[in-house]
């Protein structure tokens, strides 16, 4: 979750078929036919 100003921002991943490494970087893994990543960032009013 990030605060900037009175907004939240909230994001959500969703992946299937990758490693992640502490740099954020979404390597595919292998032994997956088919591999996806979705991601959803939310921005709220705080409240």
């Amino acid at each position: 979750m990030f605060r900037q100003g009175d907004a939240v921002v909230s994001p959500d991943t969703d992946q299937k078929g990758f490693l992640t490494t502490d740099m954020g970087f979404m390597i595919p893994e292998e032994g997956y036919e088919e591999n996806y990543a979705a991601f959803t960032f939310t921005i709220a009013p705080e409240e």
